[in-house]
């Protein structure tokens, strides 16, 4: 088309843009878009809720989407270890199918913005491409053209604007969190939350940032190439910034890009606050001069505006709410709450404990699902804890740099296991919260407040979290309470207290079944156990009767009614040090006795220890130095280790294929120290799991956590240890003088097993079950036979295996003392942190960690069931998937480096042919890495 002149500049240039534009048939692409989108969410809405994507086509997919790539150059660990550099997880990319959806959205789209003719003449039908068949103009007007244009540089150009015009609302429903306006998370829809929907919605606005460059390329070469008239060779270029739709589509344009470079990850990591603030006011900012630029289609911009806006305001109103700021009558709340907490000390609800063997016997094998169905949890603290007043949370300093945050919310709400809360703390931010995942288990059947108690596990790195740290520690080195509870509650004996709101719940593990699998297999590195931990006590809590829709899961699984199907889980987590089993230590113990040991299996691997070493191979050996040929060879991937000052990343780990019996109990050790005082660090091994360089960081440590020994750490470690392997040892003993009687047990109850059947034989209306679907499996299984009064009273009593009850005062020696004794033996001189040799240092203070008398009876009973070593995931992985009776589901948490391993594992155990043969279980992951 061509442009009649004008005398005046504005006039023309109105004139020039309004016959470039796109007729309303040339839409189309948008809504081709939107159309494949839609059908794309309904399929795998339809796959999710009739459980479609199982069988053989499912193992195809599963084996290979599930899998991830991690990458590390080679030696870069020792170049870091030179420059004083701190640990770093390896470069990863996200799993296949988060590529594969990507590589689909990208390609589609680029796709969509070349393929047919860019400009369709006016008056075609909708969904059809028949073009005028008058491929000329009549004349030159200021109207649009009236035939079809395959292809030019301005109908390019505006045919990308209005593709990423179409994009903007499918980027702003990808980064909702909270139903209903989060449409991907609605529970008749995918139910995926903005957890799983991150990388997209990054992605995608940068695809945006992407199309948009290229329509003002494209546009920029037509308004270059075109002049005013052949009077005048200006370019339109000179004219273009008098009109104001053109000046308003510069403005979102540059908008965009700085919110697409505020979108990197060194900025949105080191700088998340400021990332977050910019990011609120660029959105919107961007949305609202987007559709000014071009009004016809800037309906998709107030779409997603609308959308966006609604979301926040609904969210706004949820916050004030749930933290009763609106609407809210505390009197009746807070006269319960005085009522329960007896003077801000509240024994928790005690229920009376489970048999063990459950009941529910038939013919002398055990059922889990006869579990009585009001029963609950045993409560170990017949003392009681804190229960801190609505809306505020009891903080307190753990081992490893770690914040627990106890809170009970003002208003009651659910969430589901694995599920995450926004966290504000005014005192320590006040306009930015961030996430969380929460370590408990909402119960609706409680009694109290207590079943609302939301816990918090927050490890310091860097920004908020280290900033938290920095303010408890400093509030309680100064003895202050932090801050002021309501009138007439009592502030806690120990740790501070802070007001606290909270926002959500948010998450994508809702949507997991956990009641519909028989085998639940739950992994967890260092922190990644507070959603691992929330997993494990409503899978043990199905196990002992409850029913998992009261405990913000879902009842059974499909089709069934609320009895669970799981028979058996096993608790694999892997940290640093002994002294970071405290983080949990009462919540597992808890399951540990509210479900048979046969069912559950709990595997702690501390890698921050020094063993008894297995000869390395001989080819890997080297002479130390010094000329002497006879010293002991040292191992080869410790030859290359530096020192860093005050580090625990450098003790030799062994792997878990190691049986029990092998496993060394020796003495605890600090690190060997280098002439230099520092300590040498930093084993690696050059050949991992994951086929490049890994450290021992690598299971345990997220990016920025600092591995700093606190005082009286390394007291704590060295008496967990040693507490572990002696009850270890008795329980040993005491299994070994139960096999003569369980042996009887059992010939008596072949007996009178076959006494029943001969019975049954003569008398058909009575039947006698001879082996329970449900039984459990393991050493359960094996004594199944013997009737429970037979060995009842000879097994070791979990809660005393060790002979002794522990004090807090006595896990926590004065570092000088070393009189001490330990179930009446002499100790040696033990470990120091070197902190406890500096001045000031006060052990009877700093080294408490905000422990009272029953997570001090909790920890040497769980750490009975932590080993040294390190975890060789494929191996844990298989053996469960060997053993599972039926379906099986692994959760796992962790760092980069362990999510990619864990979902190598899983995937490597699919086998599609096994899967057309009917004869292997189906194996799904529920995994929690999303990062913001």
């Amino acid at each position: 088309p061509t442009t009649p002149p004008a005398q005046d500049d504005h006039e023309w240039i109105t004139a020039y843009l309004t016959i470039h534009q796109l007729s309303t048939p040339s839409y189309l692409y948008t809504y081709l878009f939107w159309l494949a989108v839609v059908l794309v969410v309904l399929v795998f809405a339809v796959l999710h809720w009739t459980g479609g994507r199982g069988g053989v086509i499912g193992g195809i997919w599963s084996k290979w989407s599930l899998r991830r790539r991690t990458w590390r150059k080679q030696h870069s660990l020792a170049e870091a270890r030179r420059q004083g550099k701190p640990h770093k997880q390896p470069l990863s990319l996200p799993s296949n199918a988060q590529l594969l959806s990507l590589a689909v959205l990208y390609v589609a789209t680029i796709l969509l913005c070349f393929l047919g003719p860019d400009y369709i003449a006016p008056g075609t039908r909708l969904w059809s491409l028949t073009s005028n068949p008058d491929p000329t103009p009549t004349n030159s007007t200021t109207s649009q053209p009236d035939f079809t244009i395959p292809k030019a540089w301005w109908t390019s150009g505006g045919r990308t604007g209005t593709l990423a015009f179409a994009l903007f609302p499918l980027c702003v429903l990808l980064a909702l969190k909270s139903p209903p306006f989060a449409l991907f998370a609605l529970p008749f829809l995918i139910q995926i939350y903005n957890d799983k929907l991150a990388f997209l919605h990054r992605w995608t606005g940068r695809l945006i940032w992407f199309v948009t460059a290229l329509h003002v390329a494209l546009w920029g070469v037509q308004l270059s190439r075109d002049k005013r008239s052949s009077d005048d060779p200006s370019s339109v270029w000179n004219f273009a910034f008098g009109y104001d739709k053109f000046v308003f589509g510069w403005i979102g344009f540059i908008s965009l890009t700085t919110l697409t470079a505020l979108s990197l990850r060194p900025i949105r990591t080191d700088f998340y606050e400021a990332f977050y603030i910019l990011h609120v006011l660029l959105v919107p900012l961007t949305l609202v001069f987007s559709a000014l630029h071009f009004p016809p289609v800037g309906w998709w911009c107030w779409a997603a505006l609308a959308v966006w806006g609604a979301e926040r305001f609904w969210r706004l109103v949820r916050f004030l709410r749930i933290n009763d700021i609106i609407g809210g009558n505390h009197s009746g709340r807070n006269k319960r709450y005085r009522q329960e907490t007896a003077k801000s000390l509240s024994p928790r609800s005690v229920v009376p404990k489970p048999e063990f063997p459950p009941y529910g016997f038939v013919s002398g094998y055990p059922t889990h699902t006869q579990f009585p169905s009001q029963s609950r949890a045993p409560e170990h603290n017949a003392k009681g804890s804190y229960l801190p007043p609505p809306g505020y949370a009891h903080c307190t300093l753990l081992p490893g740099r770690t914040i627990r945050l106890k809170l009970i919310p003002s208003r009651h709400f659910t969430w589901a296991p694995g599920q995450h809360i926004l966290l504000n703390i005014p005192s320590v931010s006040k306009f930015t919260s961030h996430p969380f995942t929460i370590a408990s288990i909402c119960d609706k059947e409680a009694s109290s407040d207590d079943g609302q108690e939301v816990i918090i596990l927050i490890r310091a790195r860097l920004g908020f979290t280290k900033e938290l740290w920095s303010y408890i520690e400093r509030h309680e080195d100064l003895g202050k309470i932090g801050d002021t509870p309501p009138h007439s509650f009592s502030p806690p004996r120990g740790g501070i207290l802070l007001r606290t709101y909270i926002d959500g719940p948010f998450g994508s593990s809702i949507r997991a079944r956990w009641t519909s699998y028989s085998t639940v297999l739950v992994i967890a590195g260092g922190s990644g156990v507070s959603f691992a931990v929330s997993v494990l006590e409503y899978a043990c809590m199905c196990m002992a009767g409850r029913n998992g829709a009261m405990l913000g899961g879902v009842a059974g699984g499909w089709s069934q009614d609320a009895i669970s199907q799981i028979s058996r889980v096993r608790f694999v987590w892997i940290i640093r040090e002994f002294s970071h089993i405290q983080w949990v230590a009462a919540v597992l113990r808890r399951c540990m006795a509210m479900v048979p040991t046969s069912a559950l299996q709990v595997d702690i691997f501390v890698t921050n220890v020094v063993s008894r070493a297995v000869p390395a191979p001989l080819e890997h050996h080297s002479h130390r130095g010094g000329g002497d040929t006879l010293a002991p060879p040292s191992p080869y991937f410790a030859q290359s280790m530096k020192s860093r000052r005050q580090s625990n990343a450098s003790d030799i780990s062994m792997d878990s294929s190691i049986s029990s019996s092998t496993f060394t109990d020796a003495p605890y050790m600090m690190a060997p120290e280098s002439e230099s005082g520092h300590e040498i660090t930093d084993i690696v091994d050059m050949y991992g799991e994951l086929g490049h360089e890994e450290h021992v960081l690598d299971l345990t440590n997220f990016d920025g956590e600092d591995d700093t020994r606190l005082p009286g750490e390394s007291q704590l470690s060295y008496r967990l240890r040693k507490e572990g392997k002696v009850r270890r040892a008795k329980t040993r003993q005491s299994q070994r003088s139960l096999l003569p009687k369980l042996d009887t047990g059992r010939r008596t109850a072949q007996a009178r097993l076959s006494s029943q059947r001969q019975h049954s034989h003569l008398n058909p209306a009575c039947e006698v079950s001879g082996s329970h679907p449900q039984a459990f499996p393991g050493d359960l299984a094996q004594w199944s036979e013997i009737p429970p009064d037979s060995f009842m009273n000879e097994l070791p009593n979990p809660s005393s295996p060790g002979g002794n009850v522990v004090n807090p005062q006595s896990l926590y020696p004065d570092p000088g003392d070393t009189s001490k004794k330990l179930d009446g033996k002499s100790e040696v001189s033990r470990p120091q942190d070197s902190e406890s040799r500096q001045n000031g240092y006060h052990p009877r203070r700093s080294s408490r960690f905000g422990m009272d008398e029953a997570e001090a009876e909790d920890m040497p009973i769980v750490a009975e069931r932590a080993r040294p070593g390190k975890a060789k995931i494929d191996r844990i992985v298989a053996e469960e998937a060997g053993i599972s009776r039926g379906a099986m589901v692994v959760a796992c948490c962790g760092p980069t480096s362990l999510n990619a391993m864990v979902r190598k594992s899983v995937a490597a155990q699919i086998n599609p042919s096994r899967l057309f043969r009917g004869d292997q279980p189906s194996i799904t992951l529920v995994s929690e890495d999303f990062e913001w």
